[in-house]
């Protein structure tokens, strides 16, 4: 009759102790974000503090690595655990050697606060600052500079005809020398580290303009000597010489006589018919070592002959 109370009141107590313990447990258990290089979960734990969080994890921590808060940190619901893992990677700043760096930046833009390295608004990141870091990343600042330059440049002179029925075809004459103008031009250059990659013309000023050139050119084709009208193709303004007999015969194996000349194959073919002011007519059936370009030999009959001649400038009309 006694002992059914009792064994209800036992009954009771054991409950009470089994919702103790279950409170308790629910008190240890916690629910944290942990955020592993960028990556972010949610995970409920019964660790007390950060570094507990970790080894439960199984998330290895090295030296040069970065955890916020601290590992001795006590969690709390609801707290924001990062780890950051450290990356080997390469830097080159300008014209510097590239630097070996180990960091736990998470990216480009971060590693470049972290190292104190300021960019300018022209300067290149390679790659983009937003990038994510990984172990052998290449990281290139290029430094970017312009400036202007300027460029005395000449422009040349064009050269006006004037027809002359006066002259001889082939013959020219200057009237009025041309002059070059001056220009001055404008480029807008660009650097990277100090090496220029690009150039643009940005402006161009006249400073003289050119004076052209006028020019007297012959377009005769007739010729009066001796009452007789000679025709030809074009005349040639040639510096003429004279020889005598040498006890050869010419390049093109005739006797040497008064009418055959020593000419420059390149200027004027062999067997060409001339007429030559101040001699009379003749062919080119000669040539000499001496003779090159717009020179010409001239056959006589004795060496005072020769000597009277001299050198003088002729017009050589090409028949």
């Amino acid at each position: 009759m006694f002992k059914k109370p009792e064994h209800k009141k036992f009954l009771l107590v054991g409950l009470l102790l089994v919702a103790l313990l279950a409170t308790g447990f629910a008190w240890q258990r916690k629910t944290v974000t942990l955020t592993v290089d960028g990556q972010c979960r949610k995970v409920a734990t019964f660790a007390s503090t950060v570094g507990g969080l970790l080894k439960e994890q199984g998330i290895i921590v090295q030296p040069h690595d970065k955890v916020k808060p601290a590992r001795g940190q006590h969690l709390a619901e609801g707290l924001l655990v990062v780890v950051q893992h450290a990356h080997r990677v390469t830097l080159t700043v300008g014209p510097e050697k590239p630097r070996s760096l180990v960091t736990a930046a998470p990216n480009v833009q971060q590693l470049l606060q972290e190292q104190g390295i300021s960019i300018g608004a022209k300067d290149l990141v390679r790659p983009s600052p937003d990038t994510q870091l990984l172990d052998g990343l290449k990281i290139q600042v290029i430094r970017v500079t312009e400036k202007e330059e300027k460029q005395a440049v000449s422009l040349p002179y064009t050269t006006r005809e004037v027809p002359s029925t006066e002259m001889a075809r082939g013959l020219t004459a200057t009237l009025q020398r041309g002059q070059n103008g001056l220009a001055e031009r404008t480029w807008r250059v660009v650097y990277h580290n100090g090496r220029e990659v690009e150039r643009q013309l940005v402006g161009t000023r006249v400073l003289r303009q050119p004076r052209p050139a006028v020019v007297r050119v012959g377009t005769a084709q007739s010729i009066s000597r001796g009452g007789q009208d000679i025709r030809f193709k074009y005349a040639v303004e040639m510096v003429a010489t004279a020889y005598s007999y040498t006890g050869y015969r010419t390049a093109s194996g005739h006797s040497p006589r008064y009418g055959v000349v020593a000419v420059d194959p390149r200027v004027i073919p062999l067997g060409t018919r001339l007429y030559v002011e101040g001699y009379g007519f003749a062919t080119a059936l000669d040539k000499g070592g001496a003779i090159k370009g717009k020179r010409i030999d001239l056959f006589v009959e004795s060496h005072r002959q020769a000597s009277r001649w001299g050198v003088r400038r002729v017009k050589v009309y090409v028949l």
